[in-house]
């Protein structure tokens, strides 16, 4: 085995080991994202920084189905290993069962919410958009001082 991976290392090229080298320090997650506390502040930072967009929402919704996808499916096989015919272990099926479509149900629900915050928030700057866009109306010179006249009383 030692032989082999001896092997593997010497048909790598040099940007390649360095890069191997690199991703030793971090520790992966279930979901196959890199888990770095540095990483983590960083992400923040980008976030404060950028404006959310449709793609990224989507991007971290799909993210969130994934990982809650193996959750389910590790749920499901726990539920297969109880028995119905054991009093305990059929009511722990139910349990486990109504948990699982709690966590689906509340899933999407909240991806729902989250997309029409989002699509109201971008009508609402598209609106306010259209509203600085309009043009004023310009004044003469002779208008303003027309304006002054009639509203003198109240300065």
């Amino acid at each position: 085995k030692l032989q082999f991976l001896y092997f593997i290392e010497n048909r790598m090229g040099k940007a390649k080991k360095q890069r191997k080298k690199a991703a030793a320090p971090y520790e992966k997650t279930l979901a196959g994202v890199v888990k770095d506390e540095k990483m983590e502040e960083d992400v923040e930072e980008v976030r404060e920084e950028k404006k959310l967009t449709k793609g990224m929402l989507q991007k971290r919704q799909n993210a969130e189905w994934k990982r809650l996808r193996t959750t389910l499916q590790e749920l499901t096989k726990e539920k297969r290993s109880y028995s119905n015919k054991n009093p305990d272990e059929k009511h722990e099926k139910k349990v486990l069962r109504k948990h699982m479509i709690d966590l689906k149900d509340g899933m999407e629900q909240r991806h729902k919410e989250e997309m029409e915050a989002f699509e109201a928030e971008k009508q609402e700057e598209e609106r306010k958009k259209d509203l600085e866009s309009v043009e004023k109306p310009k004044l003469t010179v002779a208008d303003q001082a027309a304006l002054k006249s009639m509203f003198a009383h109240l300065m």
